[in-house]
């Protein structure tokens, strides 16, 4: 049954009976929990090319947070699903805490993910939280990271451009000592285990 639903979704030309093939899919197949968040991340990004306060974007805005509410239900600790949330409100233009509750929630569960910490500053950034965007992105340092070099790269040259522009300039030093030390590493290899230390 699982099969004919998904089969059914990637025939639809409609995006809400697509995704709510998906969501029939989903009941007959656990593992296919996961098309909620999907479902979510997709329509979050459609969201960003659409006019703020149209009734189109509301309603797919709306659609949205009812898929990504029910990832969260159905896998708690899915950090990527808070953040996901945090990105479709934004574009629904909630109020600034109801971002910041749900990016701490996601820290909460996965602490040293860059793409969520990188996310999270510039969303502070944006609304004049310059200093906690740096104890953000302070706050990857210090724990074992296993990812992509160049991710970690980019996410520490953001992380010197705000402490240079709002920080303590003395640490500059330090973060550009990562950067060079990353960049070698990434002559290496690609991915690799690595902690920023102080």
């Amino acid at each position: 049954m699982s099969l004919y639903y998904l089969q059914q979704a990637e025939k639809s030309q409609n995006e809400r009976q697509q995704l709510n093939y998906y969501w029939l899919a989903g009941l007959f197949f656990p593992p296919l929990e996961h098309y909620d968040a999907l479902s979510a991340l997709v329509l979050s990004k459609k969201l960003l090319d659409m006019p703020i306060g149209s009734s189109q974007h509301e309603e797919m805005a709306g659609l949205a947070l009812k898929k990504i509410n029910a990832a969260i239900d159905k896998v708690p600790l899915n950090a990527r699903n808070y953040a996901t949330k945090a990105g479709i409100l934004q574009t629904m233009r909630a109020d600034s805490t109801s971002v910041v509750e749900e990016y701490e929630h996601a820290l909460t569960n996965t602490p040293f993910d860059f793409g969520i910490r990188y996310d999270y500053a510039h969303f502070l950034v944006a609304t004049q939280q310059t200093s906690k965007a740096l104890t953000v992105l302070w706050g990857a340092w210090g724990g074992v990271n296993a990812r992509v070099y160049k991710d970690a790269i980019k996410f520490l040259k953001y992380q010197l451009e705000l402490n240079t522009l709002y920080g303590n300039p003395e640490d500059n030093t330090l973060i550009e000592q990562q950067i060079q030390h990353l960049a070698n590493l990434q002559k290496q290899a690609e991915y690799g285990v690595y902690v920023f230390k102080k």
